[in-house]
């Protein structure tokens, strides 16, 4: 889910509502022109050849025929591969050429904001790479939280609150969810991500248990886990009908969020139902505190090898 942040906050329309037809698995979109007759749109969709799985943009136009109904008149499919810059090349020199001026400024206006983006990520590795030591201690005193028997929650959430970094490069704060007004759980909470948009934390007990064995000795989804991801749904559902209001009432751009929930410890008996349950859930994951601490090693790595 960590993948294609920026992507998924370009394309905010869940790709569900285009009509892709069977065996598409389209993730997200963005409608670029929709009249009586046609609709262009761009899609980030999942395709699978054999066995090998592999993101694709693709550009549709559907035609509405007699009946009403949009049928595909238009595809184009755009893989990463190396005649891929020789597209950005063409539609680059198309547009300077067009003399469309309107659109050109359009352009160089994303193309400076993404470059002052780019700086302050630049400078907030810079400021982080100083820092590595400090924080290989903090990734200890972590442990030892999550360690200790008679183990304190408010704790571990002010200790993650003051350590943004540990969910990784993507998050750069994190908000207590009282500022946001549709959620009031002490539990939740907001991360800012490093493009200004939102997702929603949710923190559960590292002592909670993934999965339980039933009567029929399979392992299914624990009731704090259930209450959890059900709390997620209701919070993301919430968040895309009153975006609107919620920037307005709090100045948060909470717009298309993902759900992150962190619960319990790792066990090799949960490792492959958990990769079940992260692969189907949508914009819902669901991490242990031993993936954070793994999230936050790496990110050191990150600065590490930051020149």
């Amino acid at each position: 889910m960590n993948q294609f942040k920026i992507i998924r906050s370009l394309l905010p329309e869940d790709g569900k509502k285009f009509p892709v037809g069977k065996g598409v698995n389209a993730i997200c979109g963005k409608t670029l022109a929709k009249t009586n007759s046609w609709w262009k749109v761009v899609l980030l969709v999942k395709t699978k050849f054999g066995d090998t799985e592999k993101y694709q943009l693709r550009l549709y136009g559907w035609q509405k025929n007699k009946e009403g109904v949009y049928k595909v008149r238009q595809k184009f499919n755009v893989s990463i591969s190396p005649y891929i810059s020789d597209i950005i090349d063409i539609l680059q020199i198309f547009v300077q050429e067009s003399g469309e001026e309107q659109v050109l400024e359009k352009i160089y206006e994303k193309l400076i904001e993404r470059v002052n983006e780019l700086e302050r990520t630049k400078i907030r590795l810079e400021r982080q790479k100083g820092r590595i030591p400090e924080l290989k201690r903090k990734i200890k005193e972590f442990k030892k939280l999550l360690n200790d028997p008679k183990i304190n929650e408010t704790k571990i959430h002010k200790f993650l609150k003051e350590n943004t970094w540990m969910f990784g490069t993507n998050y750069t704060r994190m908000f207590k969810s009282e500022k946001w007004i549709t959620i009031r759980s002490k539990y939740d909470f907001l991360l800012k991500r490093f493009d200004g948009y939102f997702d929603i934390l949710e923190l559960k007990s590292p002592k909670a248990e993934l999965f339980v064995k039933t009567r029929g000795k399979k392992r299914a989804l624990s009731k704090e886990l259930k209450n959890a991801i059900s709390q997620a749904m209701i919070y993301l559902a919430g968040a895309r009908i009153h975006y609107l209001s919620i920037e307005k009432e709090t100045g948060l751009d909470v717009y298309f969020p993902e759900g992150i929930i962190v619960i319990g410890r790792r066990k090799e008996e949960d490792k492959e139902l958990l990769r079940i349950h992260n692969e189907f859930l949508h914009n819902i994951e669901i991490w242990t505190y031993d993936d954070l601490l793994d999230t936050a090693k790496k990110t050191i790595e990150i600065y590490e090898s930051y020149k």
